[in-house]
């Protein structure tokens, strides 16, 4: 159990940022992927390098379905006449999404293992869940509330039961993400007041814990197996993290997400072009860095940052003018070979290189090592270790 919630031992601030040009973390490059004429949803991605996503249809009976990106091939997971939106993935390919049923005005929370559906809850307003790597979720669920139409509760489900987090009163809880030890995060809001007010609360240890408050209207949290925690106040964002609680931004920021070595995604106002941007934010010895990973005139939204520091972000083009195109960019490492990223090409990445060797068409190691296959086509063979070898000592 975390116990330390009242500390606040240190307030870092870094300096207001202006419009700025794009400024890639070393060792990243970008790539756009599932773009065309259709509105592309919220992407998550795994530490495979996995990235699920919707796309709205264009054809009847229209709605969003699912789609899958692995290595540059993008596989379409729902075929059906009903909307599915809000996929999320973990690291072994379980995914799960919501599945919106008109005829009934019902939506299923749908979970998929190894190609197959359940069904883990059932409700007439589903929350975008959050999975982690055992395959359990978290998700709001709402019932019909006296001053606001719909209060949502948070919900978990251990991969056999569902288990309600919070109580059903007056207050407001959504935006629920989890970390590999079932520790659960989530707004905690009250609707009934003009301006409303909103608070993070935890549940760990079976109990739940409210954290530092740093304005009235804190929201969308995000956990890492650290316990640490971020999240976005009024005009910042913040992270959470052994009893300090350090601001990262002091520019409008939203959807905060968050790996376990204390990166962030995030997106940023830009006064100036009047749009957001996705920005990576790396926190380190008390040190801010800030890294602009995208600059063009879109409707920037919330994305996801992995283990290896590789991140999502969706766009859309201005719907204004009735442009519901749009795709994701992919801030993905670079395969050159420095596989530590520790200076130049040596014997420790040839070590690292050696020990995912698969010949052709094999996988035995589809996340540690597809830093390693150098060729982008799912093997570590022959080819990768040639482009390996004219890598060889250079930074």
């Amino acid at each position: 159990m975390r116990s330390s919630f009242a500390v606040l031992s240190c307030l870092v601030l870094s300096s207001r940022l202006v419009h700025a040009q794009v400024n890639l973390p070393p060792g990243f490059e970008t790539v756009e992927i599932a773009v065309d004429d259709r509105f592309t949803g919220r992407p998550c991605i795994n530490n495979c390098g996995q990235i699920v996503f919707s796309k709205e249809e264009n054809e009847p009976p229209y709605g969003p379905e699912i789609y899958l990106y692995d290595n540059g091939t993008i596989t379409q997971i729902t075929h059906n006449d009903v909307s599915d939106d809000y996929p999320v993935i973990n690291d072994t390919g379980d995914m799960a999404w919501v599945r919106y049923l008109p005829q009934s005005e019902t939506a299923q929370l749908v979970f998929v293992r190894d190609g197959v559906e359940s069904v883990v809850a059932e409700n007439w307003s589903l929350g975008q869940p959050a999975i982690n790597n055992l395959g359990h979720l978290v998700w709001s669920q709402s019932y019909h509330g006296d001053c606001y139409p719909w209060m949502p509760v948070i919900m978990f489900w251990d991969g056999t039961s569902v288990t309600q987090i919070t109580p059903t009163d007056e207050f407001y809880d959504q935006g629920p993400s989890i970390n590999d030890f079932d520790e659960i995060v989530w707004t905690h809001m009250n609707v009934c007041v003009t301006p409303w007010t909103g608070r993070i609360q935890a549940y760990w240890g079976g109990q739940i814990f409210d954290l530092p408050s740093v304005s009235s209207q804190d929201q969308g949290p995000a956990i890492n197996d650290l316990g640490h925690v971020a999240w976005s106040p009024v005009n910042t964002a913040v992270l959470w993290r052994d009893g300090e609680l350090t601001s990262v931004s002091l520019d409008g920021t939203g959807a905060v997400s968050l790996n376990n070595s204390d990166r962030l995604h995030m997106i940023m106002w830009d006064d100036l072009r009047h749009q957001w941007n996705p920005w990576i934010v790396v926190t380190k010895h008390r040190r801010t860095r800030m890294y602009q990973i995208a600059d063009s005139r879109r409707n920037w939204g919330a994305g996801a940052i992995n283990d290896f520091g590789e991140a999502v972000c969706g766009w859309a083009n201005d719907l204004s003018h009735g442009d519901w195109g749009g795709g994701v960019l992919f801030l993905r490492r670079t395969r050159d070979g420095n596989v530590d990223r520790r200076g130049s090409v040596d014997w420790e990445d040839y070590s690292k290189f050696f020990q995912c060797l698969t010949g052709p068409n094999g996988h035995e190691h589809p996340c540690a090592c597809r830093i390693v296959d150098l060729d982008h086509d799912g093997d570590v063979d022959l080819k990768d270790f040639a482009m390996f070898q004219a890598r060889f000592g250079l930074d």
